[in-house]
């Protein structure tokens, strides 16, 4: 199990804390759940998170779902840490301000140069909100969170 597998199991309950990317922050999510394989996050929408419509935006929706799965990339305890190569999202429902949602990633391959994973975000109730598929490379920077 890597050290920040074991440091995410402790802060599952919590808010995203100072060890948190500022953006994770900002989201304000909370740890549900964590393991070698998935993660699981619940989200506020909060007013400044929606679009004119008043809905939950898309570039934050995609950010919940990135988030999530960057969290359970740092979690597999890499040499070397990964970043996103691209992102395809599909939008399939609504959330409004007030709404909590939650975003689950899920590790597909762990391969030696390529990390592949899939998240979704849903309503509490499990209405599907959006779903994403992701790749993730081995940068040369070292991973912070080994």
């Amino acid at each position: 199990m890597s050290q920040m597998l074991e440091i995410l199991r402790a802060t599952v309950g919590q808010p995203a804390g100072p060890l948190a990317p500022p953006f994770s922050q900002w989201l304000g999510g909370t740890l549900r759940a964590v393991d070698e394989s998935s993660a699981s996050v619940e989200y506020q929408v909060r007013h400044e998170m929606t679009n004119p419509g008043g809905l939950l935006h898309g570039g934050v929706q995609s950010g919940m779902m990135d988030d999530v799965m960057g969290m359970l990339a740092n979690a597999l305890g890499r040499e070397f840490f990964l970043a996103s190569v691209n992102i395809s999202i599909d939008y399939l429902a609504a959330a409004r301000e007030g709404d909590r949602v939650s975003a689950t990633a899920t590790l597909v391959r762990n391969g030696s140069g390529i990390v592949n994973m899939s998240a979704e975000l849903r309503h509490l109730d499990g209405k599907l909100i959006a779903r994403a598929s992701s790749n993730l490379c081995n940068t040369r920077l070292p991973n912070p969170f080994k």
